[in-house]
């Protein structure tokens, strides 16, 4: 777990301690935003600490939430490929298999690391997609 992720799991746990409420990891990273540093989250926790009248309340977090969720969510697609090495006695490759080429891909990616893999595969296509919450 990241030390982002970590101080809002804090600041989630705060808020539900604190109010009773049961609002998610999810709910408070939104409220939270993408662009907001750890120093920001810490001050968050820092004033639900030490300044409860100027601390976010689980109704911020609630009213950003349902904004968000009646928004269309932007995401993007992408493809990507995996280049595999088989051989054959056909220059056409006629005598390959679906079987034989499954089994060359499995092998390939049970011998590589997640990090290999990402610097293996090749994205070559990205476009939008609009997804409605």
């Amino acid at each position: 777990m990241s030390k982002r992720d970590a101080l809002i799991k804090t600041l989630t746990s705060l808020l539900n301690e604190t109010h009773d409420t049961s609002l998610t990891f999810e709910q408070v990273e939104n409220w939270v935003g993408s662009d907001t540093s750890e120093s920001g989250i810490q001050d968050h926790i820092y004033d639900f600490k030490f300044s409860p009248e100027s601390a976010v309340t689980p109704d911020d977090v609630m009213e950003l939430w349902d904004e968000a969720s009646d928004e269309v969510l932007q995401r993007y697609n992408h493809a990507y490929d995996l280049n595999i090495e088989i051989i054959s006695s056909c220059c056409n490759a006629s005598d390959v298999t679906g079987a034989a080429l499954k089994q060359a891909f499995q092998k390939k990616l049970d011998s590589m690391t997640d990090e290999e893999f990402l610097k293996e595969a090749n994205r070559f296509d990205t476009f939008e997609v609009e997804i409605n919450s």
